[in-house]
């Protein structure tokens, strides 16, 4: 009878967005490279709406968003899990560098599993996930649940 939270909600949904804009970035790299401009509307009709920059931008406007709405619902369930979010990070920006890469696996998710790195990544965030579910660090909710500023008028 419930639903989850808005934040976990909306961060699937950026987190995807963000998943998919690098895959048609890698992919568009990837025909202008190969077939010229022209080629890309042959692909995909969409495609002749992108730019590289266009394409670039929502990327990074869609892993800020992600980012964003999963560091809210984190902190808002347990502070420990604000020390996830560098993992966070680090998986968006190396998951960027794949797509950036020549003939980038980004293209074909099915195969991401080929990738080292991108387990490795995967990996110390769960591993930092689950760690920060089971370390109470006190001094976080001291930091974090602050309210105001002692002495101010």
């Amino acid at each position: 009878d419930t639903l989850p939270p808005m934040t976990i909600l909306l961060s699937y949904w950026f987190a995807g967005a963000f998943l998919m804009s690098c895959k048609r970035f890698a992919e568009y790299r990837y025909i202008v490279q190969k077939g010229g401009k022209g080629a890309l509307a042959l692909y995909r009709r969409s495609f002749a709406k992108y730019s590289e920059d266009t394409l670039l931008l929502s990327c990074f406007t869609y892993a800020l968003l992600a980012v964003l709405f999963i560091g809210v619902f984190l902190t808002k369930y347990r502070y420990e899990y604000i020390l996830v979010t560098p993992f966070l990070i680090g998986l968006f920006v190396y998951y960027m560098r794949l797509s950036l890469s020549e003939q980038s696996i980004a293209q074909s998710p099915e195969e991401l599993y080929k990738d080292k790195g991108l387990l490795v990544m995967v990996a110390l965030l769960a591993v930092s996930f689950a760690l920060m579910t089971l370390v109470d660090l006190p001094f976080l909710s001291q930091i974090l649940e602050q309210r105001y500023v002692y002495g101010a008028k």
